[in-house]
């Protein structure tokens, strides 16, 4: 069935089912329309302890700041919805109920870990305050989830994306 809401930006490629709690319980849908009530053109999910710090940022601050290791499909001037993952798997389970909508207002592509600036770090996560903390934490998350060596993680560049709510 096609689907005419779905994100111009958003590649065929990436998976438009997904795994969601809502009112308690899990569900499979279709991601393109939870995308459409929202109002946003994609999410951006993180591990839960992640999110807890993302809601503390954007309690002082208006901006965050997040990094991805290689290429995004973040574009400035459109919404995302910040989400939590509740459960890692194959296909995680994630929480929409407790989105944080933002706009995406800066993208750096596909750049050196040691491009970036202090400047850069100042509206990230608490873990992730100077190129060393960055190098860290993208080993922690991709060397898993995408079954990379360090040495490939660290040699992949980095996209920095800031959002503003």
């Amino acid at each position: 069935m096609l689907n005419r809401n779905k994100s111009k930006s958003v590649p065929e490629s990436v998976n438009r089912e997904g795994l969601v709690l809502i009112d308690g319980a899990e569900q499979r849908v279709n991601l393109d329309e939870i995308m459409v009530q929202l109002g946003v053109e994609w999410t951006v999910r993180f591990h839960q302890e992640d999110f807890l710090q993302v809601e503390r940022i954007f309690s002082s601050n208006d901006v965050f700041t997040h990094f991805n290791l290689g290429q995004t499909i973040h574009r400035v001037g459109k919404t995302y919805a910040l989400v939590p993952i509740v459960r890692s798997d194959k296909i995680p389970l994630v929480n929409y109920a407790q989105a944080i909508v933002v706009t995406c207002t800066k993208v750096i592509i596909e750049t050196d870990y040691s491009a970036f600036s202090d400047k850069d770090y100042a509206h990230s996560l608490p873990n992730i305050q100077s190129k060393s903390d960055l190098e860290r934490e993208m080993c922690k998350r991709y060397c898993l989830s995408r079954n990379l060596s360090k040495a490939e993680v660290l040699a992949t560049p980095v996209t920095l994306t800031e959002f503003s709510c």
